[in-house]
């Protein structure tokens, strides 16, 4: 009598692949990348501090020129406070400015002030940008000074031994372009003191004005500041275009790059003839500030 052996059934021993991954959730190589994700997201997420600058006077006659309401600045003080109290004189500024007798009273409150070793280490802060000494620019000589009633006088210079920046747009003409100052109307596009940084652009070419470590404006300043460029572009076309480009900064390093502050630029068309034009750059809080530039082209 002949038996068969059968094998045993073991399919009911074997779970399909669908019931396993069911019974055992994700593939353990999804969860281990997910866990490295997250891991690597949680140390390199910046840790975000919100600091403020304390309040200077420069701000507070920035703000009053602004035509800001008494609570915005209140609303500033109270959350960074003023650097030191104000002298009479300044207080007589900011009331010539527009600042009410409220808003002055307030800023007598020593509460909102910063305590002396503060005050001390931002001011030494201040004296350092970016935390390099001051280098001294050599001797100025004095071309205009503004001197009117309740205004701070404020001298315009003109460095001694700065090179006048030259290029050619490459149009073989003979006619240069010279760019010879620009005038930063009151109130500037931020307090001062600030830094400048302008361009000039035509076809090729492309000269610049900056003076490192040079700061224009103060606290209190209530007159224009005149800068003398003489930026000149060799081999321009007549009545074509060129762009001036201004970069304004609190900080000298930051005004060369493309974080800085204040960014505008103007089109000014070429001709002989000698012309001085007012531009306007919009600010922060939509607020306009004024810039006039004079220029004219030579031709050989």
């Amino acid at each position: 009598m002949a038996f068969t052996m059968k094998s045993p059934n073991t399919d009911h021993f074997r779970p399909s692949i669908a019931s396993a991954r069911r019974s055992l959730g994700p593939p353990w190589c999804v969860v281990i990348a997910a866990i490295l994700v997250l891991a690597l997201s949680l140390r390199a997420a910046p840790v975000i501090t919100l600091r403020s600058e304390p309040v200077t006077v420069e701000d507070l006659s920035f703000y009053v020129r602004a035509g800001e309401s008494d609570a915005f600045i209140v609303g500033q003080i109270t959350q960074r406070k003023l650097v030191r109290g104000l002298t009479s004189k300044q207080e007589a500024v900011l009331k010539v400015q527009g600042a009410s007798e409220s808003l002055l009273q307030t800023l007598r409150d020593p509460r909102i002030r910063l305590s002396e070793a503060d005050a001390v280490a931002f001011e030494k802060q201040r004296e350092l940008p970016n935390g390099l000494p001051q280098i001294a620019e050599g001797p100025v000589r004095e071309v205009r000074k503004v001197v009117s009633p309740y205004v701070v006088p404020v001298q315009v210079v003109q460095p001694v031994g700065v090179a006048v920046n030259t290029d050619d747009a490459g149009a073989a003409t003979g006619v240069d372009l010279i760019v010879e100052k620009v005038t930063i109307q009151n109130p500037p596009p931020v307090p001062g003191p600030y830094y400048v940084w302008i361009q000039a652009q035509s076809g090729r070419a492309a000269v610049t004005f900056n003076i490192p470590n040079k700061a224009y404006g103060n606290e209190v300043a209530t007159s224009d500041v005149e800068i003398p460029l003489n930026l000149r572009i060799r081999n321009v076309r007549l009545h074509d275009w060129a762009t001036v480009k201004l970069q304004f900064d609190k900080q000298d390093k930051a005004v060369r790059t493309t974080a800085a502050l204040k960014k505008v630029s103007a089109r000014i068309e070429i001709t002989k003839d000698p012309l001085e034009k007012d531009f306007s750059g919009a600010g922060d809080e939509n607020d306009n500030f004024v810039y006039k530039l004079k220029w004219h082209a030579e031709e050989k």
